[in-house]
């Protein structure tokens, strides 16, 4: 039995799942745990460092034998980047090697990290305009590589590697962006026929493209501490409380029209950024975060042409698991979507 270990980093909570995986490759989850911190405080940062040395420590006292961490990083933890390089070789009629595959990496790293610790997932190689799986070994002059860069910072990439050595020495680590490890699960699960982005909306901010846009539900919580002088942990109470339908009505009516003023919000500001990234046409986003367990954010494609909007959630991808025991709702997609792309990243 293989068993993963799931974490996903957020601006306002760290959320992990241990899920195992049995020979039919499905996974059963665990055990979930979770520890919030609010991301507007001044010790913010101190206040995350502890949370996740946290579930580094009570995850390896219930379960020693992990085999490999998948981390997610919510925005703005870390960026993000597609990027391209070319390569002219200066002796394209020796095979590529691993020395050269690997400097033209760093060059590309180097290129692009603005002195921050940068992960490298290739996505597409061409040499002489044809697609390769694998470089190595192929001969040719022009070495085109398409690759996803994580930029993070150096110390906190150093702090998650020294969880990693001492609490899970043996198992294997890699850290992705939240955009780019559910983008890889939509393709895998849902395959999408036309052309599509992911807006998670759950956070301090919203990730679109190459775009950051300033809005995620945690603006939304504090635009109701302020209307409604509640507390930060009540307005995230009420929240969930709506989402389930168990709010009383007169509250359900406030929070009502200010998720309908959020959206209108949400859906001005995409139709510009739509417009400048050129995603036109009947196009498919898919809007993920605890933003996506509310219908009034689902329906800001019917006053304008933006694009077809779908809810992403943690059931989304529940064909890869014999049970997502807690795991539901948008706000656990990440987790989902960590796991159930084991085998592929």
């Amino acid at each position: 039995m293989t068993k993963v270990l799931a974490i996903d980093v957020g601006t306002a909570s760290v959320s992990a799942a241990i899920a195992e995986q049995n020979k039919e490759s499905k996974f059963v989850i665990c055990d979930v745990l979770r520890c919030k911190y609010d991301a507007a405080d001044a010790n913010a940062s101190k206040a995350l460092l502890i949370n996740l040395e946290k579930i580094f420590s009570e995850c390896s006292r219930s379960h020693c034998n992990i085999d490999k961490i998948q981390i997610g990083l919510s925005a703005p933890l870390c960026l993000q980047k597609t990027v391209s390089t070319e390569t002219l070789r200066q002796n394209p009629n020796f095979p590529i090697s691993k020395p050269e595959l690997f400097q033209a990496i760093e060059i590309l790293k180097n290129q692009f990290s603005q002195n921050q610790s940068a992960a490298c997932d290739i996505l597409e190689t061409k040499i002489d305009g044809y697609t390769v799986l694998d470089p190595l070994g192929h001969k040719g002059r022009d070495l085109k590589i398409k690759a996803n860069l994580l930029l993070i910072s150096p110390s906190f990439k150093t702090f998650l590697k020294e969880m990693k050595d001492k609490f899970f020495p043996a198992s294997e680590f890699k850290i992705f962006s939240d955009s780019f490890i559910v983008k890889q699960a939509v393709l895998k699960f849902l395959s999408p026929k036309n052309d599509f982005l992911i807006l998670d909306v759950g956070g301090e901010v919203s990730t679109i493209g190459d775009f950051t846009l300033p809005f995620g539900l945690r603006t939304i919580e504090r635009r109701m501490t302020s209307f409604l002088n509640i507390s930060c942990d009540t307005a995230q109470s009420f929240l969930r409380r709506f989402s389930s339908g168990s709010l009383d009505y007169s509250k359900e009516r406030v929070l009502d029209k200010i998720l309908n003023f959020s959206a209108e919000v949400l859906r001005d500001t995409l139709k510009e950024r739509l417009n400048q990234i050129h995603f036109g046409g009947t196009k498919e986003l898919f809007l993920t975060g605890a933003g996506a367990n509310f219908s009034q954010f689902l329906k800001i494609s019917e006053k304008s042409s933006i694009a077809e909007v779908k809810a992403l959630k943690a059931q989304s991808f529940g064909n890869s698991f014999l049970n997502l025991g807690p795991l539901s709702g948008g706000e656990d997609t990440v987790l989902a979507a960590l796991i159930s792309t084991y085998e592929r990243v």
